[in-house]
């Protein structure tokens, strides 16, 4: 008699098996990479918004200095917040950090208004040519220290506040 044996072609189940566990173990770590605090996405964010805190803050001081030039009020754009009601959306974080300055004295005499804390949003940012800034976020800023803190996010993945004044 004679053996007949046929060439079989494909793939075993084992090896089907295996290349589905390694696909497993490659999207796993993929994915891990991807998610999480310490995570690509997360990292990405959070430079994304400290970035933006500084843009806002350049276009804030340039703001002022147009005020300080032209001596007109109306070149500051948003809402005005005493400095009081800017420190408690300021506190709400539970930070260890804390505004860097005093009470301003513009809030007792009433001689500088581009030393009070301000409120703004999306549509204020583009007064000061702040098309470019994506979010939605509302701001709390102050134009004569440059203090910019961001009172929608408040918070990068790392627990620091969205806050940034000029050193």
């Amino acid at each position: 008699m004679k053996n007949i044996v046929k060439e079989k072609k494909g793939i075993t189940l084992i090896a089907l098996v295996i290349t589905i566990i390694v696909l497993l173990i490659i999207s796993g770590v993929s994915i891990g990479q991807l998610t999480g605090n310490n995570s690509s996405l997360t990292q990405s964010k959070d430079k994304t918004a400290s970035s933006e805190l500084v843009k806002i803050q350049q276009a804030v001081m340039e703001t002022y200095l147009k005020y300080k030039q032209l001596g007109n009020a109306t070149v500051l754009k948003g809402t005005k917040m005493t400095y009081n009601e800017a420190l408690e959306d300021f506190n709400t974080l539970g930070s260890s950090e804390s505004l860097k300055l005093e009470e301003p004295y513009s809030e007792i005499d009433g001689t500088d208004p581009g030393l009070v804390y301000y409120q703004v949003g999306p549509d204020e940012l583009k007064k000061m040519g702040l098309e470019n800034i994506h979010r939605k976020d509302k701001y709390v800023i102050n134009y004569s220290t440059g203090e910019v803190f961001n009172i929608s996010q408040k918070k990068i993945s790392n627990g620091d506040a969205l806050y940034i004044y000029a050193k």
